[in-house]
């Protein structure tokens, strides 16, 4: 679910939302790019603090207002003496307000 900083004809450049699935639940922000985006996210999980960064394809998809996204990118966990590093796939559905 992503909340809109500015509006314009129906489409921003800026938003911030929350983001949950297996990986944790954290805090996103989103810049977009015409058709494309970027994002990163500040995520917690079972101790461990993260840190994500992703390209995202959207596509609007169902009814107004909704965008399925997809995309690759790259992570990072903290927790105590461990540090791990990763690459992720990430798929979704956003409704844009």
């Amino acid at each position: 679910m992503v909340a809109a900083l500015s509006v314009s004809a129906q489409e921003y450049d800026w938003a911030v939302g929350l983001r949950g699935g297996l990986g944790g639940i954290g805090v996103a922000a989103k810049k977009n790019l015409d058709k494309n985006a970027i994002e990163g996210t500040v995520f917690f999980n079972n101790g461990y603090l993260g840190v994500e960064g992703d390209y995202l394809w959207q596509k609007p998809v169902i009814a107004d207002g909704f965008h399925l996204y997809y995309g690759a990118g790259a992570y990072t966990q903290v927790a105590g003496k461990f540090f791990g590093l990763g690459a992720e796939a990430v798929l979704g559905l956003e409704y844009r307000l």
